[in-house]
């Protein structure tokens, strides 16, 4: 294996490697890593280039790329925010710059829709209009969790992104960056929200009555009688309530 030239690209620092097998030789380049068969690819130079076309796909891909359960939350703004991806790749002009800040606002609302119809929200009395993001995302906050500085940093994060993108969909000099920004604003505010709702949902399980522990679960097992019996132990500090019967036995 030789090394055989560096670049950076737009930040991005690359190795190219001559790589002789016994029967075969390849082009190795990192970042991400990936080899090219020197058959298809007759100098470095070439794969270079289709390595670098390829990884930027491949970031592309990953900008609107989620874990499953966190992207249930709502997937009509992940789609729709996929779209703003997608035109933002389209984008030439300033107008179109500023189209994408409008698909980024539609993404943003759509969650503030999902959410503000379930029944962890449904409760308030008087409930601000759903194009009110801020506001909502107050009332968001306050019920995913009790820590303040959680509460603070997703509001700041929504209000931050809601202002990046109104801006973006007025300004008729919009360029390419600022759309850029918007669009990886965007993606950090809706995963963050989405992270933090479903580890809401978790925290809320049980936790110890005497030493506050979340490894605190039901149990069961068989009594001496035969019958399935259940009960709930810690097993940070072995606290269990008392048993009871299931009404379930063996056969």
């Amino acid at each position: 294996m030789e090394l055989v030239k560096r670049h950076r690209v737009l930040s991005q620092a690359y190795e190219a490697f001559d790589v002789r097998c016994a029967r075969s030789r390849w082009w190795v380049i990192t970042n991400l890593t990936n080899l090219y068969s020197q058959d298809q690819f007759r100098t470095a130079d070439e794969a270079f280039s289709f390595h670098v076309g390829l990884a930027m796909r491949l970031w592309e891909r990953d900008r609107v790329t989620v874990e499953t359960e966190p992207r249930s939350v709502s997937e009509t703004a992940w789609r729709k925010y996929a779209v703003a991806v997608e035109a933002l790749g389209e984008a030439n002009d300033a107008e179109d710059y500023q189209a994408v800040g409008v698909r980024l606002r539609e993404a943003m609302i759509a969650l503030v829709k999902d959410q503000a119809a379930h029944d962890w929200v449904a409760d308030i009395s008087d409930p601000p209009q759903l194009a009110n993001i801020k506001d909502w995302l107050q009332i968001f906050a306050v019920k995913m969790t009790s820590k303040r500085r959680q509460r603070a940093y997703v509001r700041a994060i929504w209000e931050k992104t809601w202002d990046l993108v109104v801006h973006l969909q007025h300004d008729s000099t919009a360029v390419a960056w600022d759309a850029e920004l918007a669009v990886n604003a965007v993606n950090h505010a809706l995963e963050g929200f989405m992270y933090m709702r479903v580890n809401a949902v978790k925290d809320g399980g049980l936790r110890c009555p005497l030493c506050q522990s979340h490894r605190f679960a039901g149990t069961l097992n068989w009594g001496s009688d035969g019958e399935l019996m259940e009960w709930d132990e810690c097993s940070a500090c072995r606290y269990a309530t008392e048993p009871a019967g299931t009404g379930v036995r063996r056969s």
